[in-house]
C-alpha cells in the first residue's frame, strides 16, 4: 500500500533513460555529471552569496510549471497511444520515436515531481522568513536548476521525435 507514494519507480525510470545506448557504453556520464554538478554548484554559490528577496514569484513559477508539466504528460501519453495503435503499420519506422517518448515521459514526470518538491520547499521557507539567504536560499536552488536542466534535456528529445515522426509520415505514399 505504501508503494503508491514512493517516487523510486519513477526516479529509477528517469535514471534508466540516462543510459547511453551505443554499443559498449553503459551510462551517459556527461548528462549525469551535468545533472548533479551544475545544480550542486548553483546551490553552493547561492548558499554563500545569494539572496531570494521575492520567493513568492519563484513559488508561482514552479507551481505553474508543475501544472504545465502534468498537462504535457497527458498530451505525450495520448501521442504514445496513437503510436502504439499504428505499430502494426510502422513496426520499425516508429520504434525510435516510441523509445524517445517513453524516455521523455519519465523525464517530464520527474520534472513535475521536482517542481512540486521545490514549491513545497518554498512554502515552508516563506513561512520561516520572507527573505531567503544562506541555506534557505540554497535549498530551492538545487531542485530549480535540476528542473531547468531536465527541461533543457526534454525539449530537444521532443523535437527529435517530432521530426522523426514527420519523416516517417512523409515516406508513406498517399492512398
Amino acid at each position: 500500500m505504501t508503494d503508491r507514494f514512493s517516487p523510486w519507480g519513477l526516479l529509477g525510470r528517469h535514471l534508466a533513460s540516462l543510459r547511453d545506448h551505443r554499443p559498449g557504453r553503459t551510462w551517459d556520464w556527461t548528462a549525469l555529471a551535468v545533472l548533479l554538478v551544475v545544480p550542486t554548484a548553483a546551490a553552493v554559490v547561492m548558499g554563500f552569496v545569494g539572496t531570494i528577496t521575492m520567493p513568492a514569484g519563484w513559488f508561482t513559477g514552479v507551481a505553474l510549471l508543475t501544472g504545465g508539466l502534468i498537462g504535457s504528460f497527458s498530451y505525450i501519453a495520448g501521442l504514445r497511444m496513437k503510436l502504439a495503435e499504428r505499430e502494426s503499420t510502422f513496426p520499425d519506422g516508429e520504434a525510435q520515436i516510441r523509445q524517445y517518448l517513453d524516455e521523455t515521459v519519465a523525464h517530464i514526470l520527474t520534472a513535475a515531481y521536482v517542481s512540486a518538491l521545490t514549491a513545497i520547499i518554498l512554502v515552508v521557507e516563506m513561512n520561516l522568513n520572507r527573505r531567503l539567504d544562506g541555506l534557505l536560499a540554497s535549498l530551492p536552488t538545487w531542485p530549480s536548476v535540476y528542473l531547468l536542466l531536465l527541461i533543457t534535456m526534454i525539449l530537444p528529445r521532443l523535437f527529435h521525435a517530432y521530426e522523426e515522426l514527420n519523416d516517417v509520415l512523409r515516406s508513406v505514399p498517399p492512398k
